[in-house]
């Protein structure tokens, strides 16, 4: 039981971990289209 509890707990920090990276890229390409002056539709 404790086993399979901790490796849900890792996947799950696994998980919001690559969350966070997608969030970050994603800011980061935001940033760089609108310093391109793109706007949200392009």
């Amino acid at each position: 039981m404790q086993e399979s509890f901790e490796q849900r707990q890792t996947s799950t920090a696994e998980a919001l971990a690559a969350l966070l990276k997608e969030v970050e890229t994603n800011e980061v390409r935001k940033k760089e289209q609108a310093e391109k002056s793109f706007d949200g539709l392009t």
